[in-house]
């Protein structure tokens, strides 16, 4: 004579699958993707870049863009920082490392006096080099 067994509560939990091991892998596979990954912070405004020079060239990606208005606004990451923050925003992101360069979008009828006082706040910030951005 045959026995049947009748699966208990017990027996039917050890046929579960756990799959804790697999929401850990996930959530470092996406930890690693969010630490590896580059943002690029936009200037938050539309300009009228000036024509392509013949001197132009790429920059690296790693680089603090500012834009400068035509009314003489500064913007870094969409809002308006003015000339007084441009030294503190580039050394905020530089954070204590290696000096990185600084890229100015700035309006065709932005003023020079405007440029200049960008130029020199980004060099007394400790900025590698500043370029001025133009059309591609």
């Amino acid at each position: 004579m045959k026995h049947r067994r009748r699966l208990t509560e017990s027996d039917q939990d050890e046929t579960a699958i756990d799959i804790s091991p697999l929401i850990d892998i996930v959530f470092i596979l996406v930890i690693f993707f969010i630490v590896t990954t580059v943002f690029n912070k936009e200037i938050g405004v539309d300009v009228n870049r000036p024509p392509k020079v013949a001197t132009a060239q790429s920059l690296e990606s790693s680089s603090v863009m500012l834009g400068l208005t035509d009314q003489g606004q500064v913007f870094y990451g969409g809002r308006n920082i003015g000339f007084a923050n441009i030294e503190s925003v580039i050394q905020g992101v530089q954070d204590g490392g290696d000096p990185i360069p600084v890229i100015l979008i700035c309006d065709a009828n932005a003023n020079a006096e405007g440029i200049t006082k960008v130029v020199n706040a980004a060099n007394l910030a400790g900025a590698s080099s500043v370029s001025i951005a133009t059309q591609k």
